[in-house]
């Protein structure tokens, strides 16, 4: 049995240790291997280049996509925004002061909630 490190084949002897024959792959010399500590460096490196380019991609496309109201121009004063604002503004008070009740709709509710009470102590209902 063998196998292939490097272009040439190795064999195990039956007798030999794996350790050593391990050990046969691993090369004496290390020049041009970089360290767990450089590695990380780099990876790091990497990383934040890749972090800041996806930041600045993202801010640049959110700032770009929303225009805030306050450089939005007004509307002149008789122009029709101007206007539809004004009917709009004076529809909904009118609304409000219709849902609100006035003293004479609220006496005049209770009087018939009076009126139509069953007098029982136990089983307050309205007939």
């Amino acid at each position: 049995t063998g196998f292939k490190h490097g272009g040439v084949i190795q064999h195990m002897s039956t007798s030999g240790s794996l350790i050593a024959c391990l050990r046969g792959l691993v090369p004496l010399e290390t020049q041009g291997v970089r360290t767990l500590l450089e590695i990380e460096a780099e990876t790091r490196s990497l990383t934040n280049q890749l972090l800041e380019q996806h930041e600045a991609s993202n801010s640049a496309v959110s700032t770009a996509a929303a225009v805030p109201t306050f450089f939005r121009p007004k509307p002149k004063p008789n122009s029709l925004g101007a206007l539809m604002k004004q009917l709009t503004w004076h529809r909904r008070e009118l609304i409000k002061s219709e849902s609100i009740l006035t003293d004479g709709m609220l006496r005049h509710i209770w009087d018939l909630l009076e009126e139509h009470a069953v007098n029982d102590p136990d089983n307050l209902s309205i007939n």
